[in-house]
């Protein structure tokens, strides 16, 4: 009972950790978040004030500061509002995009000004204005002055640049340039939080709070007020200050908490201040709260049942062996001793049997609710969400599965100990399963820099009866520790025949690998459960100890065995057996030796045959080369698309092997012109096959949609660069043409793959649907917005959502081209974004008419 307490205490108090952990961390998350929106949008608002208001108010300084025509009107040569003069201010006036120009003799009296008002009737002609700053400041400074203020006669608020009229170093006037802040206050309309600009003195002179305007945003005393009133700045506004301290670092306002952040702008003294809510939702911060600690509190029960299992088998041991010493003590009781040896023994078995089966049971019961977070996270991962929750959910994601991994092992496990796991007895491909490993385990030899090879027996079969998942787990576990043991040096899979008669054969499948090895004492229990070479391993590497443990039992379950051959520092060959039934298919062995006489014999068409390998990596071009020539074609080599163009007008070819990313002309690019040409010269129709390095979901689907015929993954495996070119060499122009179109065909809507994700469930299909239909035009009009401003951040985000979404309703040419803007925004190609949003926008379209009609109708009408 005392060990229960402990362990619900430690599963409580580790559930109560992760919750204020995970608490204080999305509480701070969020409150970054809310910093950093509204520092970005106040950061927006300074810029349009620095690069278009003050740019457009400076604009026409140059040509008013020594014009002729203001000269001789500033030297009383001419005559005040002359048309001449008139003429200039106007022009310069709507060029520049300006309110008003008007020019100041040294007195301060107006002499000429562009009319103003309805029908451009008034002017300020014969005003004084000698009591402005910016008027005196100017003739004192004899450089230019930049002022805020409220028009005396036309009653707007703008910005007033002046400038000193001078010839020969000596200044007569002073030219006034002003400009309405109708602009600036459309934009502060826009923010959805309390924002305004301040001048020097603290008087908010543009905001989006209509009832602050020309108020204080801080304590003002009565000799400063009647200053700023005397120059008449904000005309006879009372300036009184507000009831509350806008400055401050903390605000309320309407029972909200708001923080400040207060900006500089190029205005003299003019500085932005905005305002930004400081309370979080709460709900998504609980949600995320449970999830957590209900996972923290999973993985400790998990543990326990573990360590429970443990000290039950170690419980069971000291038992048999304590009677086992009693017998050899107590000669006389031999035969009671002998009955209670049996009787303890029989006792520990019924208990091993029930743990295993208590663990099957459990394991279940902690796998649906793991699939449950699995699967409502990936839906989260899918929608529309910022960089940090994306983060967020990505760890949560990567947990989730480690999680579940080891919950899979414990599964097969207990599924051995009690009895209850079956093989399947089908068709298996050796070759082909052993290929499907090859491609998995790739991109790990890559990351590792390691070699990675498969040797197959040509004896062995290619088509047995057996189970393929269960060989494949096998393999895999046995790889998978190869290659977390091995730092350097190769990791190899051989497989051969061992023993073989007309209907059976015994394959051995060996993994070797040039890792740390296994020491002699270790060998003797690696296969146990639970067990790793030692406790510094298991720090360093991780890891249950069951994956050697199961492909033990699944191998002998087979009819084989498992062992291993090591030496520490050298390297180690684990192995394993399986017993597996002949299955003979008369066409497929015929179809194999034409394949096998196809491909051996260099034939007057492999010699006539021209293919043009483009990729910019030399040692790329000279794998191609090396691996084709031995069969008998004519190779030849471009580093870039350019090359491969001027190439293929001068000679003929039959085939392209075309890289994707290349400098000066890309694969995609030099695709579509090759397509282009095609139209008008027989030459060009020809196949093109892609090599990329990429290895993400729908890299095929951007090849064929940018004009490809088919697509091979690097590194260029030779059986599979072999098999690629055979596919395509005969295919003449006409061929290649109708194989095209069939090949680059990409489905519209894959309904029964979103069905099947839904459980077949119509009415959820509909409902996701509609969702889809109802809001991908929002995202499609901001991708529009974005690319017509060139703001390639924004298109990057707003492609990589649609491609989300699209995803998530199995659209899969909308993913494809919506994925295809998304790489070109990272390289800023417009003009590739360009072509490509007009094909996503017909494919959008014609996803939203197929669904809202057929697929609905049959949904909410099932037959």
């Amino acid at each position: 009972m005392e060990k229960y307490k402990f362990s619900t205490l430690c599963i409580l108090l580790s559930m109560l950790v992760t919750g204020l952990v995970t608490w204080q961390s999305t509480m701070t998350a969020h409150r970054n978040n809310l910093f950093a929106q509204a520092e970005k949008r106040a950061l927006n608002l300074v810029n349009v004030i620095n690069k278009e208001l003050l740019a457009t108010v400076q604009m026409p300084s140059d040509r008013l500061m020594s014009h002729h025509l203001i000269v001789s009107l500033l030297k009383e040569q001419s005559q005040p509002d002359n048309d001449a003069i008139l003429a200039e201010i106007i022009f310069t006036k709507e060029i520049a995009g300006v309110a008003l120009i008007y020019i100041m003799n040294m007195d301060g009296t107006v002499l000429a000004c562009t009319p103003y008002g309805p029908r451009k009737t008034k002017s300020l002609t014969g005003e004084n204005y000698a009591f402005r700053p910016y008027f005196s400041k100017t003739i004192q400074t004899e450089i230019a002055t930049t002022y805020i203020a409220k028009g005396v006669t036309t009653k707007k608020r703008g910005i007033y640049h002046a400038v000193p009229v001078k010839k020969d170093g000596v200044i007569l006037g002073v030219a006034v340039i002003k400009i309405n802040l109708d602009s600036l206050d459309k934009l502060l309309a826009e923010e959805p939080y309390p924002s305004q600009l301040l001048n020097a003195d603290g008087i908010i002179f543009a905001t989006n709070q209509v009832e602050w305007l020309f108020k204080a945003a801080v304590p003002m005393g009565e000799v400063q007020r009647h200053e700023i009133r005397t120059s008449r700045q904000f005309g006879q506004e009372t300036l009184a200050p507000l009831p509350f301290n806008l400055l401050g670092r903390e605000l309320e306002l309407s029972g909200k908490i708001f923080s400040t952040i207060s900006s500089a702008t190029s205005l003299p003294g003019v500085k932005l201040l905005s305002l930004y809510p400081k309370q979080i939702p709460v709900w998504p911060v609980i949600t995320r709260v449970v999830f957590t600690t209900i996972a923290a509190g999973l993985l400790v029960w998990m543990l326990f049942v573990i360590i429970n299992k443990n000290h039950l088998e170690k419980v069971a041991n000291k038992e048999r062996k304590n009677t086992l010493k009693k017998l050899e003590e107590l000669n006389e009781s031999l035969e009671q001793e002998t009955l209670k040896s049996y009787y303890m023994a029989e006792k520990a078995e019924v208990a091993n049997k029930a743990k295993s089966e208590f663990l099957a049971i459990m394991s279940h019961e902690l796998r649906t609710p793991m699939n449950g977070i699995i699967g409502m996270n990936g839906l989260l991962l899918d929608s529309n969400l910022n960089h940090k929750q994306l983060k967020l959910a990505e760890v949560v994601a990567v947990s989730a599965q480690s999680l579940l991994a080891i919950i899979n092992d414990i599964l097969d496990f207990s599924k051995i100990e009690a009895g209850k796991l079956e093989l399947e007895a089908i068709n298996v491909d050796i070759r082909a399963l052993l290929n499907e490993i090859r491609e998995l385990m790739t991109f790990k030899a890559k990351e590792k820099d390691l070699e990675f090879n498969v040797v197959v027996e040509p004896a062995i079969p290619d088509v047995v009866i057996g189970d393929p998942t269960r060989l494949r787990q096998i393999i895999l576990n046995l790889l998978g520790n190869a290659f977390k043991f091995t730092d350097n040096g190769e990791v190899s899979i051989i497989v051969h025949t061992v023993e073989e008669d007309d209907g059976h054969c015994l394959i051995q499948f060996e993994v070797h690998d040039s890792g740390i090895g296994v020491n002699e004492e270790m060998q003797q229990k690696i296969f146990s459960s639970f067990t790793q070479a030692d406790s510094v391993t298991t720090r360093k590497f991780g890891g249950t100890g069951l994956g050697l443990s199961i492909s033990k039992q699944l191998a002998e379950l087979m009819g084989g065995e498992i062992g291993l051959k090591s030496l520490p520092g050298t390297g180690s060959m684990f192995w394993f057996t399986a017993s597996l039934c002949k299955q003979y298919h008369a066409q497929k062995t015929n179809n194999t030796t034409t394949k096998k006489v196809h491909r051996n014999a260099t034939t007057q068409l492999e010699q006539d045959t021209h293919i043009l390998v483009v990729d910019d990596n030399n040692i790329n071009q000279m794998v191609a080369e090396g691996i084709l020539s031995k069969l008998g074609f004519q190779i030849h080599t471009a580093e870039n698309g350019k090359i491969a163009l001027e190439k293929l007008a001068m000679g003929r070819y039959s085939m392209v092997l075309m890289d994707c990313q290349m400098p000066i002309m890309d694969g995609f690019e030099t695709t579509r012109a090759i397509r282009k040409m095609a139209i008008t010269d027989n030459r060009y129709k020809l196949p093109i096959i892609a090599m990329t390095a990429n290895a993400v979901q729908g890299d095929r689907e951007i090849c064929l949609a940018a004009g490809m015929n088919d697509y091979i993954s690097k590194p260029l495996l030779p059986e599979d660069l072999v098999n690629i070119v055979y596919k395509w060499k005969q295919s003449s122009p006409m061929k290649m043409d109708e194989t095209d179109s069939a090949e680059k065909k990409i489905p519209l809507f894959d309904h029964p793959a979103l069905l099947q994700r839904l459980m077949n469930d119509d009415k959820i299909l509909v409902s996701i649907l509609n969702s889809f239909n109802d809001n991908i035009g929002d995202v499609e009009r901001k991708l529009e917005q974005s690319i017509l401003a060139r703001n390639f951040p924004d298109i990057q985000l707003h492609a990589h959502s649609i491609k989300g979404a699209a995803a998530t309703v199995s659209a899969i040419s909308t993913q494809g081209i919506a994925e295809i803007i998304e790489i070109a925004a990272k390289t800023e190609e417009l003009e590739k974004i360009k072509k490509s949003f007009v094909i996503l926008k017909s494919e959008i379209t014609s996803f939203s008419q197929l669904t809202k009609t057929s697929v609905l109708t049959a949904a909410t009408n099932p037959s």
